[in-house]
């Protein structure tokens, strides 16, 4: 059977029974114009390890070690 023949088109979603997470979030904004907003944000995870369940001591998929995100809004 082929790999595309395989594919479902249903989606099994479901939660882990407990994660523990630890780490930073930095956020900051600033009004350089009065109708101007600059925003910019960092977010470090130090540790996202399930602890409970099947699952338990692995990490958590699809998780990020750092990310940020940069904003601007006018007004």
């Amino acid at each position: 059977m082929a790999w595309a023949e395989r594919i479902s088109p249903a989606t099994f979603v479901s939660n882990a029974s407990e994660v523990e997470t630890s780490g930073l979030d930095f956020q900051i904004e600033a009004l350089p114009l009065p109708n101007l907003t600059l925003s910019a944000g960092l977010l470090y995870m130090h540790k996202y390890e399930i602890t409970d369940g099947p699952d338990k001591g692995l990490e958590l998929p699809f998780t990020a070690e750092y990310s940020g995100n940069p904003g601007i809004a006018a007004r």
